[in-house]
């Protein structure tokens, strides 16, 4: 692989992230586009170049930040040496942690720090054995690069969305008000199958899909009439023998945010009122809305932004036709539902 050092270090980077997440109690986040000379605001007076993590044994390699040698300098070429020793300052610690979206709390935890130590030890140590050449994992960084790629690249697309002055931004809200509409959301989602203990017959799942649409229209008819869309929603699914009732509030949403095909089902929808009975692949759905606005007018800017973002990422999906397998990708697997939606600002 020719460029298999930029490579393999986007991928000992990224292996990194799952261990930052759950070091800092939470999912990081993007925060790839800050100055990379902007020292983290981690609230230490350790100064920048002091060492914060010092492992004495460790020899120099490409993706140990630093390296010192130690009083007797090594002569094995070995990963692991007596005569080695490898230094991490805090501005390099902290440059680390800012391109993975670590918030400054997290910096002083040692769960983050030791899985480094240990992920440069063991690295190190793979480099030696030649599991650079193993094809399985020069696949796998093959992926993880990309996935870096992809990362950087809606960072990047995010901060152009972002460089919107404040007359653009009200001229995209008056040339798309409809965009701009917010509704408070209550969902019932009715089963198409039930519960049964053993695999049933054709014809019992599809009785079982009429007695639900049944079912479903019976509820619609209750929620319009004012009937509370939690006890519904229960009721729902103790007709389908089924315990894991879903939550019913969607929380604020924006059209962009839906389904094309529920857009104008659901925005027609005047406050307080209930839709049709309306179906994705697994459940017949009814809809409620709670409440209904247009964007604040101190929250267009932020929001054109936000819209601008997805027009972009839209806009490069069309430019390309992809198709699937439909033998070997099936367009209904049980159990499986988009989850692609983005969660406005």
């Amino acid at each position: 692989m020719r460029y298999w050092w930029l490579v393999l270090m986007v991928f000992f980077v990224l292996s990194l992230q799952t261990t930052l997440g759950q070091a800092q109690g939470g999912q990081a986040t993007d925060q790839y586009t800050k100055n990379p000379t902007a020292a983290a605001q981690s609230g230490s007076e350790v100064p920048p170049d002091a060492a914060v993590i010092t492992i004495d044994g460790l020899c120099a390699s490409s993706f140990t930040s630093s390296s010192t040698p130690a009083a007797t300098p090594a002569t094995s070429g070995k990963a692991v040496d007596p005569g080695c020793k490898t230094v991490i300052t805090r501005a390099q610690y902290e440059y680390l942690m800012d391109v993975l979206g670590g918030r400054p709390s997290a910096y002083h935890g040692l769960k983050f720090a030791k899985r480094y130590s240990e992920v440069l030890l063991f690295s190190t140590k793979g480099r030696e054995l030649g599991v650079e050449k193993d094809p399985r994992f020069q696949e796998k960084i093959r992926y993880s690069y990309l996935e870096a790629l992809d990362t950087f690249t809606l960072a990047r697309l995010q901060q152009q969305a972002e460089e919107i002055s404040d007359a653009d931004a009200e001229k995209f809200f008056k040339e798309h008000p409809e965009r701009f509409v917010q509704i408070k959301l209550l969902q019932i989602a009715v089963p198409k199958t039930k519960v049964h203990e053993t695999a049933v017959a054709e014809s019992v799942a599809a009785a079982d899909k009429a007695s639900m649409h049944e079912a479903a229209l019976a509820i619609q008819k209750e929620a319009a009439a004012g009937g509370d869309i939690d006890k519904l929603q229960e009721k729902a699914y103790k007709i389908a023998g089924d315990p894991s009732v879903p939550d019913t509030d969607l929380g604020e949403q924006v059209p962009d945010q839906l389904p094309i095909e529920y857009r104008k089902l659901i925005f027609d929808l005047k406050s307080g009122e209930v839709s049709q009975v309306t179906e994705d692949d697994h459940e017949y759905l009814i809809f409620k809305c709670a409440e209904k606005h247009t964007i604040p007018a101190a929250d267009v800017k932020k929001f054109a932004a936000w819209l601008r973002m997805r027009d972009s990422r839209q806009a490069l999906r069309d430019s390309v036709k992809t198709e699937y397998n439909e033998q070997y990708f099936p367009k209904a697997n049980a159990g499986e539902k988009d989850t692609s939606g983005e969660r406005a600002p």
